[in-house]
């Protein structure tokens, strides 16, 4: 499973001196779920676990909104944050049409009508082992992915701008929290705690025609458990991160020529050029440092992850002879260092550690995309 897109338009010079110059590059590669699936794992069924709670209660409604904005207007300024609870059936819909998407599995079967909903006593929150097993008969699935809970937390906020002229804006953040159960398996129940936020904002003459302009509660809930839904797949299946890479033009015709070829994506021409400048006897310990740079960044966008990290530790040691300092401390000190050889020399540390977690994850993401027959299909 490979997907490697790079875009070597010119999105910045993050460090540009008379002795240097650099290039910024984007990436995207995949990353490992937190999940790792049995193979024999091929047909899913999302379930609606979640304790049924009406949806607005916990919205406060204003008495007086007449007060409020006058209040508002007064201040300046209005905050107001709440905690309600999603609604479960729209994010479980979510979450199976998400999973579905990703083509990862044969085949998704939703269930989200409310498990709990016509419960009389007081039970375990969790399902019960032959809870499971007729769940996954009757679904004919070979295990469950439950939506469990849906904490949602909102904080809206208005504000004057002018005299003339307000803002006003909600974040909400949610917190779906998903349990996988798998029947007939001495394995204990995972759960996953995800978090992420989606955001509103609208502008207008006062505060209350901001206002207005944003949803109401019902349409807030009903959004914000949709994208809730969808925030758990990036746990459970693997997925696609954007990365920023530094590429090294300075030092000769060579580094420049190279640079060329990675436009063409021609990353064997441009690994040749780059150890011609390493292994040039009389180039300079921080040219030499800058091909290591290159050199691990061509292996990279090869998947050649062992070449990749044995040349970023060869730039670590090359930065340290250069810069004078110990690479292997912790924390490193760079305060000896200016500013801008301080921003060079942490982008290869960085780099040499997100380098070294890829290597890491390589053999899992494998397995993981690698058992399937479907794998997750490039965007």
């Amino acid at each position: 499973m490979k997907r490697q897109l790079i875009n070597c338009g010119l999105l910045g010079l993050l460090l540009l001196t008379a002795c240097q110059a650099t290039e910024q590059l984007s990436i995207d590669y995949m990353i490992p779920a937190q999940v790792s699936f049995p193979a024999g794992l091929r047909r899913v069924g999302v379930v609606n676990n979640a304790v049924e709670t009406p949806n607005f209660e916990a919205f406060r409604k204003e008495e007086n909104q007449e007060k409020m904005w006058k209040e508002w207007k007064r201040n300046g300024l209005a905050h107001q944050e709440r905690y309600v609870y999603g609604d479960a059936v729209v994010a479980t819909e979510a979450l199976a049409e998400a999973l579905a998407a990703e083509n990862y599995f044969d085949e998704v079967v939703i269930c989200d009508s409310a498990l709990r909903a016509h419960d009389i006593q007081r039970r375990e929150p969790t399902l019960s082992r032959s809870e499971v097993a007729q769940l996954t008969t009757e679904l004919d699935v070979d295990f469950l992915i439950a939506l469990e809970n849906l904490p949602i937390r909102t904080s809206r906020r208005v504000e004057y701008l002018s005299e003339s002229s307000a803002l006003a804006a909600i974040d909400v953040k949610v917190f779906p929290v998903i349990q996988i159960y798998q029947p007939n398996s001495g394995r204990r129940n995972i759960v996953l705690h995800a978090t992420d936020s989606i955001y509103w904002e609208r502008g207008g003459s006062n505060p209350a025609r901001a206002n207005v302009l944003l949803p109401d509660d019902r349409q807030l809930v009903r959004e914000a458990s949709q994208f809730a839904g969808s925030v758990p797949v990036k746990r459970i299946l693997p997925s696609w991160k954007t990365a920023e890479r530094t590429l090294y033009l300075s030092g000769g015709a060579n580094m420049r020529d190279a640079a060329v070829y990675t436009r063409e994506k021609n990353w064997d021409a441009a690994i040749g050029l780059w150890q011609q400048v390493y292994n040039k006897k009389n180039t300079r310990k921080k040219v030499r440092m800058y091909a290591a740079c290159n050199l691990a960044l061509g292996y990279e966008m090869k998947d050649e992850f062992d070449q990749a990290r044995a040349w970023i530790l060869k730039a670590c040691d090359l930065a340290a002879a250069v810069y004078h300092i110990d690479v292997n401390a912790s924390p490193v000190v760079l305060s000896k260092l200016s500013l801008y050889q301080a921003v060079a020399c942490m982008n290869i540390l960085q780099y040499a550690a997100e380098l070294k977690g890829r290597e890491q994850n390589a053999a899992l993401l494998k397995e993981q995309t690698e058992q399937f027959n479907n794998p997750i299909a490039p965007l």
